[in-house]
């Protein structure tokens, strides 16, 4: 009697981790994407997300293509962005491609890109290895020569791990990649 009720007690405290390990994932840094107010511009539209969608492709966009989404798309069903946000973050939600035709021909921020199956069956170490250079506690990858879809790919994968705070240096041409810090959004 005693065994099992030792054996029942590891059980329900297995389950208890477990459960445990479903919050969200960068919940901070979602709060403070989800702050766009009165449909105007998010002072964080600088930070480039990266999502899968319904067909397994990569969707690029910032949190203002996002909103876009959500408004025309999800508004009805979600009680608020932050929610849709946090399904997005933790995959549980994909973005689905029939959201996107309805910005074909507008001006919205977002690229659609073929997932590099070698790339994403790389660990997140050997991805560190072949495509960054560590710098304090962040990454900086140099595309260089990498095809589109290369890079999109390295991004999103550090994007999925974690590394939510990817900025682009457009005029010397690399990625500044770490996880997210509240120094952010001061």
């Amino acid at each position: 009697m005693k065994y099992s009720f030792k054996i029942i007690i590891s059980l329900v405290l297995i389950i208890f981790c477990f459960s445990c390990n479903n919050e969200t994932k960068n919940k901070a840094f979602i709060e403070k994407l989800a702050t766009i107010e009165n449909n105007s511009l998010s002072p964080y539209f600088s930070f480039h997300l990266y999502f899968k969608t319904d067909n397994d492709k990569i969707f690029e966009s910032n949190v203002d293509g996002l909103y876009e989404i959500y408004k025309n798309s999800h508004s009805k069903n979600d009680k608020d962005f932050k929610a849709y946000l946090e399904r997005l973050f933790d995959q549980k939600e994909v973005i689905k491609m029939k959201d996107l035709k309805k910005f074909e021909n507008g001006n919205k921020f977002f690229n659609i890109y073929h997932i590099e199956q070698n790339i994403d069956s790389m660990t997140i170490e050997e991805i560190e290895k072949k495509y960054l250079e560590v710098e304090n506690d962040s990454f900086i990858f140099i595309p260089g020569n990498l095809k589109s879809n290369e890079i999109a790919t390295v991004l999103y994968k550090m994007f999925k791990d974690g590394y939510v705070v990817i900025n682009p240096s457009d005029l010397v041409g690399y990625y500044s990649i770490r996880k997210y810090n509240e120094e952010d959004f001061k």
